[in-house]
């Protein structure tokens, strides 16, 4: 084996064999000895030529494994050390679950590491701490039932004797049934309209589809009405690491079994985890970003802003001229405008990645203090926000879940925006049925920059400007 101006070279086993046989047979009395491979000689020789070349192909790797243009695995890792840089590990994708107790009085302990399934995707996620479920609230006890009717479909409507106050009653609601004529009407069936003035609800029961048991004037039935409106909400992730995406209202299985446990969906979307960085995928950010850091354009600049904790946005200008140009910028400068990030961070970095005496332009400042201890006033902008109001309407049936309205409201918020971006009304109404919330058979969106909007025109923002919807000022009616 040598090493050439070409790097390590190391020989093959039939090259180590021949070096071998004209050593050996360069010795005196050696000269005839039988080397051939039917020979002990001559498998010997071969066994020793192997063996050398797998000390060789050793050498080889332990030479490549300290440049990171061949190195690979923990030897990649290692060689990027040199370099600060470090692999990016696979990370768990992660979510907020809200988990609902529909059938126990008491409270339902779910402990850590409980797990829920997303019926499109069949991906697991299991809880990260243990949660406390509130116990199932009674709104009202022994109702005294008059009439059970059927009316269409699986709708069943329960007519209540007296007047009992039913405005506590929300749809999503369980009313319980027991001591009834007919069996088939006991049970626990979920609420899906309320007429306060008639005393009356009515539920589906899937498994009536006529009047057949129906129970006139007086039936024997009582019943009670439980607040489903109990839940937690608990942190979670995917139980395997890796991208996984979870739109709203999509994780609503229960894999792990507990008694009480009734219920769990996702408001918002999950946060996408990753895979662990290849060596390719590795080497190849590591070689862009040691381009990046070489550079001083706009470009290059915003890039590193982007690599700061908590920066969303990033938008560069750049003016090459002598003069100032029309949107007020200094000769020779930059304007950036973020979202997100410290100040001291953000003038750090563009005080380290700039070009020496090209200006900066915007309403925020901060000192970049140089290695040597110069110091310089940076200038970027912030971008204003803004927060609209939303009204959305909804028509709704039976199929419309108890934590409907949080889904929509969800949805909407998790739509994003840049600077600069208009707020369409069709963006809204987009998300909303995205949400594949059931049970929506109407959506209509109002929006504006005044509380209780009436109108579906377009908000129209300004370059400085980004939309950010909020759930405080998001009303769903359904």
């Amino acid at each position: 084996m040598t090493l050439t101006d070409q790097g390590f070279m190391p020989q093959t086993a039939r090259e180590i064999e021949q070096e071998l046989i004209g050593s050996i047979t360069s010795i005196p009395g050696f000269e005839n000895i039988p080397t051939d491979g039917s020979s002990a000689w001559g498998n010997l020789i071969s066994i020793l030529a192997e063996r050398e070349a797998l000390v060789q192909g050793l050498a080889l790797a332990i030479w490549q494994s300290a440049y990171r243009a061949t190195a690979t695995g923990f030897s990649l890792d290692m060689a990027m050390v040199n370099l600060g840089k470090s692999r990016n590990l696979a990370r768990h994708s992660t979510v907020t679950l809200t988990l609902f107790n529909r059938s126990s009085d008491s409270p339902v302990t779910v402990p850590s590491e409980s797990q829920a399934r997303q019926s499109s995707t069949g991906v697991l996620w299991e809880t990260l701490e243990d949660a406390e479920i509130p116990a199932l609230d009674t709104l009202l006890a022994g109702l005294d039932i008059d009439t059970i009717a059927w009316q269409s479909g699986n709708t069943i409507r329960a007519t209540f004797n007296g007047t009992p106050d039913l405005s506590a009653v929300a749809q999503g609601d369980l009313l319980l049934i027991s001591n009834a004529a007919e069996s088939g009407n006991n049970g626990t069936f979920v609420i899906t309209a309320i007429n306060t003035g008639a005393y009356w609800v009515e539920y589906t029961n899937p498994d009536r589809t006529d009047n057949t048991d129906d129970e006139a004037t007086d039936s024997p039935a009582t019943a009670d009405i439980e607040d489903t409106e109990t839940s937690i909400t608990v942190p979670a992730q995917s139980l395997s690491t890796g991208p996984f995406e979870a739109t709203p209202g999509s994780i609503n299985a229960i894999a792990t079994p507990i008694s009480g446990w009734s219920g769990v969906s996702n408001a918002g979307s999950a946060l996408i985890g990753r895979n662990q960085e290849s060596d390719s995928e590795f080497a190849l950010r590591v070689a862009q970003e040691l381009v990046v850091a070489q550079g001083s354009t706009a470009e290059a600049i915003k890039a590193q802003l982007y690599k700061l904790a908590d920066v969303r946005y990033v938008s560069a200008k750049e003016n090459r001229t002598a003069t100032v140009d029309s949107d007020g910028n200094a000769p020779h400068s930059y304007r950036f405008t973020i979202v997100g990030g410290t100040t001291q961070d953000i003038v750090d970095t563009i005080g380290r990645y700039g070009a020496g005496g090209i200006q900066t332009n915007g309403t925020v400042s901060g000192t970049y203090t140089a290695p040597e201890g110069r110091t310089e006033t940076i200038y970027f902008d912030r971008v204003d926000e803004i927060n609209p109001y939303i009204v959305v309407n909804l028509t709704i049936n039976s199929a419309y879940p108890s934590d409907g309205d949080a889904l929509i409201s969800a949805a909407l918020e998790n739509v994003a925006f840049e600077a600069g971006d208009d707020l369409y009304n069709y963006r809204l109404i987009q998300a909303a049925a995205n949400a594949s919330v059931p049970g929506i058979e109407a959506i209509e969106i109002f929006q504006g920059t005044s509380p209780a909007p009436a109108t579906k025109a377009t908000i129209v923002v300004a370059p400085d400007e980004i939309i950010n919807i909020t759930e405080d000022r998001i009303t769903v009616n359904s």
